[in-house]
């Protein structure tokens, strides 16, 4: 891939980019480091903090796949809501993991099945069309030689 920049413009960027978040890393573990003990209010702020990244992480893949907010057939997040429901009553992440991909694997396959019936009706509906244009074809040609 070209740039316009210079390569050492840009070893300097990721340079840059790299200390910065190096320290942003360090000066939590040093305060958490420094401070004796963390006040009980943080302590349960930040237990709401990977539940939040992920949900960050996931939601938008659910919700916009092509990029775009989708609700009506939308596999993913219907395969999601499913998902969803048995890891909050089962509790189990391998029993999530069975349950949301064993759910898009079947809407998907039931999708596909409705596109196969489609394509096949539509290829019939020309066949049919192609068929009847020949004939049309033939009497045309046979009543202009007469």
């Amino acid at each position: 891939m070209t740039s316009e920049y210079g390569s050492i413009a840009i070893w300097m960027v990721i340079v840059t980019l790299g200390i910065m978040t190096f320290t942003i890393r360090v000066s939590f573990i040093s305060l958490f480091g420094f401070v004796e003990n963390v006040p009980d209010r943080v302590t349960h702020a930040l237990q709401f903090v990977p539940p939040a990244v992920f949900a960050a992480l996931t939601v938008p893949a659910f919700i916009a796949p092509n990029g775009g907010v989708e609700f009506i057939g939308n596999e993913q997040l219907v395969a999601g809501i499913i998902a969803t429901a048995v890891a909050w009553y089962i509790d189990d992440v391998f029993a999530t993991i069975i349950a949301g991909m064993l759910a898009l694997w079947v809407l998907r396959f039931m999708i596909w099945v409705q596109d196969m019936a489609l394509i096949s009706k539509i290829l019939h509906h020309c066949d049919t069309y192609v068929n009847i244009t020949r004939w049309q074809l033939i009497f045309e040609s046979i009543h202009n030689h007469s």
